[in-house]
C-alpha cells in the first residue's frame, strides 16, 4: 500500500444499509454485533430470534 493512504482493510463481511455496501474487518463486525446483542438483550429481543430472521431462517 502506498505511503500515505492508511492502513490495509480485509473486509470480509459487508452491511448492508438500504443501497448501501459498508465493508467490515472481523474485528469491526465482531463489535457490530456485540453492540446489537446489548441494544436486543436491554429491550428483551431474543438475539438468537433476530439473528434467524435476518437469515431468511425464521
Amino acid at each position: 500500500m502506498p505511503q500515505g493512504k492508511g492502513t490495509p482493510r480485509t473486509p470480509i463481511a459487508v452491511l448492508r444499509f438500504g443501497k448501501h455496501r459498508i465493508p467490515m474487518t472481523p474485528d469491526e463486525a465482531a463489535a457490530l454485533e456485540d453492540r446489537l446483542r446489548a441494544w436486543l438483550d436491554a429491550r428483551g429481543i431474543p438475539y438468537g430470534f433476530v439473528r434467524a430472521l435476518l437469515a431468511g431462517d425464521a
